[in-house]
């Protein structure tokens, strides 16, 4: 029996944030790292994160602009 929850890609996407050195990231640059080392993203994961509460996940919503001047969703993780 498997007990994967979907959500439980948000605990390592908070812990991805804090271990790369990074003050913030986005959902498409935790993707591409994941792609990157063979480890895509599904569906449901992907909808986990996309599903995001601030406070409730310990992360911080931030918008910025990118250097193309489009704004971009970025997430900082809390203590």
């Amino acid at each position: 029996m498997d007990d994967y929850n979907p959500r439980d890609i948000i605990d390592v996407f908070r812990a991805w944030i804090g271990n790369n050195g990074r003050k913030r990231a986005s959902i498409a640059d935790f993707a591409h790292y994941r792609r990157q080392h063979n480890q895509p993203l599904t569906m449901a994961e992907m909808r986990a994160l996309q599903g995001i509460k601030a406070d409730a996940e310990r992360v911080r919503i931030v918008y910025q602009y990118d250097n193309l001047g489009r704004l971009q969703r970025m997430y900082e993780r809390l203590a």
